[in-house]
């Protein structure tokens, strides 16, 4: 879905609309294309998961802390874990 919205936002200079194309039929049905011709009920399921975990967030738009800065030159995605050595 970064992908796609990356993509997206190359072409369309409107927050808005680019996340209202990210979310629409077409764009669904290619992303489900792009992952093996996932079925429409799985790729539902995953963005009802993906919803309820607050990677999506009301309105269909994908939680801008979760969108990694992009450009031409390529983007870089770090995460940061913390390891408590007690093992809890």
């Amino acid at each position: 879905m970064l992908y796609y919205r990356y993509e997206l936002t190359r072409q369309v200079p409107d927050e808005n609309l680019v996340n209202k194309l990210l979310f629409a039929t077409d764009t669904r049905t290619q992303i489900r294309d792009d992952l093996d011709g996932m079925s429409q009920k799985v790729f539902n399921n995953l963005l009802t998961s993906l919803r309820k975990k607050g990677v999506i967030m009301k309105g269909n738009i994908i939680n801008p802390v979760l969108i990694p800065n992009m450009s031409e030159d390529g983007f870089k995605l770090v995460f940061n874990f913390e390891i408590d050595e007690k093992g809890n």
